[in-house]
């Protein structure tokens, strides 16, 4: 994919499939985090509803708290 110049969404969707594509039944999502603002964006989940993907857009990411860790507070936008 990225040989193919493909988007970044393209890849990380890409990424997602790959790592569903398990006998286990697993759903993948990418997220990424903005430092400066301490929440948590959406980049991949192309097996989960749109209505949670878009709920957790933008959610603040409380303090001290790791993206493994621990949820997110719940804050949103």
């Amino acid at each position: 994919m990225v040989a193919k110049d493909s988007s970044l969404a393209q890849i990380l969707e890409g990424v997602c499939r790959l790592i569903e594509g398990n006998p286990w039944g697993l759903v993948h999502q990418s997220c990424y985090s903005d430092k400066d603002t301490n929440r948590l964006w959406h980049a991949a989940a192309p097996s989960l509803p749109e209505s949670y993907t878009t709920a957790i857009d933008g959610i603040l990411i409380g303090l001290r708290l790791g993206l493994a860790e621990l949820p997110p507070t719940g804050e949103n936008k």
